[in-house]
C-alpha cells in the first residue's frame, strides 16, 4: 500500500493540467461513516483519469 502511495504522489507532482478534487461522505450498514477524497483530471491526451486519495473513518456519525 505503501509503494502505491508514492506511486501515486509522484504521478500527481507531475500533472500539468488542472484538477478537481471529490469528497464523498456515506455510511456502512454497520453505520460507520467515511469520507473519500478522490482527485480527477484529463491528460494531455484528452483521457480522464481518477485516483482514490484516501478514505478516512469517523468516530461518529455524520447524520445529524
Amino acid at each position: 500500500m505503501k509503494k502505491k502511495r508514492e506511486e501515486i504522489a509522484n504521478f500527481i507532482k507531475n500533472i500539468s493540467e488542472k484538477v478537481t478534487l471529490i469528497t464523498d461522505i456515506w455510511s456502512s450498514l454497520k453505520f460507520e461513516s467515511f469520507l473519500e477524497i478522490t482527485i480527477y483530471f484529463i491528460d494531455k491526451n484528452w483521457i480522464l483519469k481518477h485516483f482514490t486519495l484516501n478514505i478516512f473513518r469517523f468516530k461518529d456519525s455524520h447524520i445529524w
